[in-house]
């Protein structure tokens, strides 16, 4: 019941804001990528590349500098650079 209460008064009314927020983020990204046909910068290479290899932010960061540049110079994200990478 506890939780129940606790749901309702601190987690339920930060809901629209948080669903507004991802749906920014979402629809930026249709823009950004998929609209206006911008190259991936950097942060978006870093996420597609933990998003595709399924790796967490703190593992990411816990891998040194060289194997990162290794794997985003691969393109992991694209069917060819995780053909070669694999």
């Amino acid at each position: 019941m506890q939780e129940l209460s606790h749901l309702l008064i601190f987690r339920l009314p930060t809901y629209p804001r948080t669903i507004g927020y991802r749906l920014y983020r979402i629809g930026r990204w249709v823009v950004k990528y998929s609209i206006l046909g911008h190259k991936y910068d950097r942060e978006a290479q870093i996420h597609l590349t933990k998003e595709t290899l399924r790796i967490r932010d703190d593992i990411w960061d816990m891998q040194p500098e060289e194997e990162r540049e290794k794997l985003l110079k691969a393109k992991v994200w694209t069917p060819k650079g995780m053909k070669e990478f694999m």
